[in-house]
C-alpha cells in the first residue's frame, strides 16, 4: 500500500509534534491535566472527609 500520497505528506507537515510551533500548546496541555487531577483529588478528599464525619461544623474551636 503507497502511504506517500498528498493527503499523507500534508498530514505529516500539519501534524508535526516535533515543531516548535507546538511546544506551548503542549506545556498548556500539560498544565489542564495536572490541574484537573489536582482539582479531582481535592474533590475525593472533600468527600471522603464529609463522609468520615470532619465537616467544619463538627470541628472543635481552639482554646486560646
Amino acid at each position: 500500500m503507497n502511504r506517500d500520497t498528498l493527503f499523507m505528506r500534508t498530514a505529516a507537515r500539519i501534524g508535526d509534534l516535533g515543531s516548535p510551533l507546538y511546544d506551548e500548546e503542549r506545556r498548556r496541555d500539560v498544565w489542564n491535566e495536572a490541574s484537573a487531577v489536582g482539582f479531582q483529588i481535592m474533590l475525593w478528599s472533600a468527600t471522603t472527609g464529609t463522609a468520615n464525619g470532619t465537616t467544619p461544623s463538627t470541628l472543635k474551636p481552639i482554646p486560646a
